[in-house]
């Protein structure tokens, strides 16, 4: 489990609580599960020399691992409210519905967690995130000044055995670098070719594709 996911799941306990009025416990399940769709391109981006810089992996995790981790819940039987946060939690412009959902509090966490390590999610503007709004915050310096979440949030990452201070800033390292925006994304060529060849890895791997 990679530390990134734990601050996720984290933060999104701690919003469910106190924003929300979800399961806490469902968030943070869903804030474990939000990029489980990573793990099968760098599986295979293991055993393929020409996807082993960042430069060409990022493009095929950031165009596949959303819908790959649909379908992997999607097999396991999990709910469809967490189905959807593996699919949903970096479309920033989602519209949802009136309340929040746990996609949107997992992709409000997901910003929370990138907010000064450098990710191009750290630079979004909250006040363009419907999502955030549903959950009444405009900035991620209101949950780091609110006492109340961060008591939470302290105790969440306790939980998952993290240091239950403050969550520093969450940054990828190694092969498996967060997927950027949509706006910030490339498709440099070569990238269809690689695709093609890793959903037929894909295919083999778990019995099905991302449609």
């Amino acid at each position: 489990m990679c530390s990134s996911d734990l601050e996720v799941a984290a933060v999104s306990h701690a919003l469910a609580r106190h924003r929300a009025g979800l399961n806490p416990d469902e968030a943070m399940m869903a804030g474990l599960l939000h990029d489980i769709g990573v793990l099968p391109v760098v599986m295979h981006a293991a055993k393929r020399p020409e996807l082993q810089a960042r430069k060409a992996l990022e493009p095929v995790i950031a165009r596949l691992h959303g819908r790959i981790g649909r379908r992997i819940l999607e097999s396991w039987n999990f709910a469809p409210a967490l189905v959807e946060v593996a699919d949903g939690h970096e479309e920033l412009s989602r519209a949802g519905a009136d309340r929040p959902d746990y996609t949107d509090i997992v992709l409000v966490a997901n910003l929370y967690c990138h907010r000064a390590d450098g990710h191009p999610l750290g630079e979004v503007d909250w006040t363009q995130v419907p999502a955030a709004a549903r959950l009444g915050l405009a900035s991620a310096e209101e949950i780091a000044e609110s006492p109340q979440l961060a008591e939470s949030i302290s105790d969440a990452r306790a939980l998952l055995g993290l240091s239950p201070g403050a969550a520093p800033p969450v940054a990828r390292s190694g092969v498996a670098p967060k997927p950027v925006p949509a706006s910030a994304r490339r498709d440099p060529a070569g990238v269809s070719r690689r695709e093609g060849g890793f959903l037929r890895w894909l295919r083999r791997l778990f019995g099905f594709a991302p449609g």
